[in-house]
């Protein structure tokens, strides 16, 4: 197997372990500890106003949905 190849893969099953980790930490943190998880759809609404030219919001929760279509 050459070098690209086995690199492909690697980087593959770390990305896989990575989330996998991630999710059962906070599956964790949800049953054990009843802390939610994090909300990930105000990352992405924070990314969407970016190309906008919109970098800073003072309460990303109150800022209007983007939906691309």
């Amino acid at each position: 197997m050459n070098h690209l190849a086995l690199s492909f893969i690697s980087a593959i099953l770390i990305g896989l372990g990575a989330t996998l980790t991630t999710d059962l930490w906070a599956l964790f943190l949800k049953r054990v500890f009843r802390i939610t998880s994090p909300n990930y759809c105000l990352v992405g609404r924070c990314l969407l106003y970016m190309p906008k030219g919109t970098f800073t919001h003072s309460n990303i929760a109150s800022a209007d949905r983007i939906i691309k279509e």
